[in-house]
């Protein structure tokens, strides 16, 4: 996937090239600090910047698993068919899924699905007060990403190669507050033109990719005006 942005802050430069790095292993991977929107980015350019891209990349929000959470995650990994499971906020598994997570990480099976996991939580402060597995932990710990605090000001440090390849903070600092919701579009656009040129405009194996219904990906495509 073609980034479309470089960054004049070091410390983002930094962030960049271990995700260069870590896209093309077959590591967990923890995104650890910023908002919601921003390490779910870099969940995703992690799948996207590797071998895996090809493959489905699987959001799976930890919050709402409730009691149906193994069955869940077990399931997301077969959606993932060798791709990537981003697991937003791994802090709300219950310590039997957490259990569930670290041996599927350690599958001996090559097909296994790579895992992302983020948090906004201080693992290492769960573990001493055993809600958090040390296991899963030393499992989530071969490569880290700590995302800065990445205020919009923080954005300007970015500058664009290719309008809007991608670069949503960017996007987000150049378009302002108010015009957020197109920027978001504009992402969406060149996202989603990006996965479905990876696949030749084949809209059912894009729409596995992304973990979506294919119904829905067309009028994704309809509404953001997107054609081949």
């Amino acid at each position: 996937m073609e980034r479309g942005f470089a960054s004049k802050s070091a410390i983002l430069s930094d962030l960049l090239k271990i995700v260069e790095v870590a896209a093309n292993t077959s590591s967990a991977v923890l995104v650890a600090g910023g908002d919601a929107r921003e390490k779910e980015f870099f969940a995703r350019l992690l799948h996207f910047d590797g071998a895996r891209r090809e493959n489905s990349f699987v959001r799976v929000n930890c919050a709402n698993l409730a009691e149906e959470a193994l069955a869940k995650i077990r399931d997301a990994f077969s959606r993932a068919r060798g791709g990537t499971v981003f697991f937003d906020e791994v802090a709300n598994l219950s310590l039997e899924a957490q259990s569930l997570l670290f041996g599927l990480i350690h599958g001996k099976d090559e097909r296994n699905a790579r895992v992302v996991a983020a948090t906004g939580f201080t693992l290492s402060e769960m573990v001493e007060r055993g809600e958090f597995s040390v296991d899963l932990l030393s499992a989530l710990n071969g490569v880290v990403l700590r995302l800065p605090n990445l205020n919009p000001r923080f954005y300007e440090n970015f500058s664009v190669e290719n309008a809007g390849q991608g670069d949503f903070f960017a996007l987000f600092t150049r378009q302002g507050q108010k015009e957020l919701k197109d920027a978001e579009n504009i992402f969406k656009r060149n996202y989603l033109r990006s996965v479905l040129e990876t696949v030749g405009f084949n809209q059912t194996r894009a729409a596995e990719i992304l973990g979506i219904q294919r119904t829905y990906l067309s009028r994704l495509l309809g509404k953001l005006d997107i054609r081949k």
